[in-house]
């Protein structure tokens, strides 16, 4: 039987534990961050991760490839189990990096998006409708945007197209 002094240390050194770990990890760098937000036309700011192509040039308009995930999106660092390639949604990038400037998005409520998460909502799709938008307004855009994804991303990016985003465009390239 434990004395009443014996379990307050228990509880004491339980406690500093805890510190540290949680100081720990929230003292190390976070390399999956997103680069950029997108604020909505709700006030929402939706997490974004823009990867440029391989022979990038300042000036030059490139099409680019969309991926609205409700997985690591807009926060991937590229070394998440699963996903295409084995890599999270940055197999997307490794998949285009040759030609297309990628966008990766995390649905509102998802990853470093804000909001509140439902499960395929049409407010997902009006997200990803404005963020198709915006990716045409970028100066390192050529105004084409394609839609890609898999599993929740194939999903909501047939529920982004719905919305029929100006800068969509057909693509018919297979991987």
């Amino acid at each position: 039987m434990r004395t009443l002094a014996g379990r307050r240390t228990i509880r004491i050194l339980s406690a500093i534990g805890a510190a540290i770990i949680v100081s720990t990890v929230l003292s190390a760098p976070v390399s999956g961050a997103p680069n950029d937000y997108v604020r909505m036309s709700d006030g929402t700011s939706i997490a974004i991760n823009v990867a440029m192509p391989n022979d990038y040039e300042p000036g030059r308009r490139y099409p680019t490839v969309f991926e609205m995930s409700g997985y690591d999106g807009g926060s991937s660092d590229g070394t998440t189990p699963g996903g295409v390639l084995g890599e999270g949604s940055r197999g997307l990038t490794k998949m285009f990096e040759d030609d297309y400037v990628t966008v990766h998005a995390s649905v509102r409520g998802s990853g470093c998006s804000a909001g509140e998460f439902d499960l395929f909502s049409w407010r997902s799709a009006l997200d990803g409708r404005e963020v198709t938008e915006w990716i045409a307004r970028q100066d390192w855009s050529n105004g084409d945007v394609g839609i890609y994804g898999h599993s929740y991303g194939g999903i909501t990016g047939f529920m982004v197209a719905a919305t029929k985003p100006t800068p969509l465009r057909n693509c018919n390239r297979t991987y």
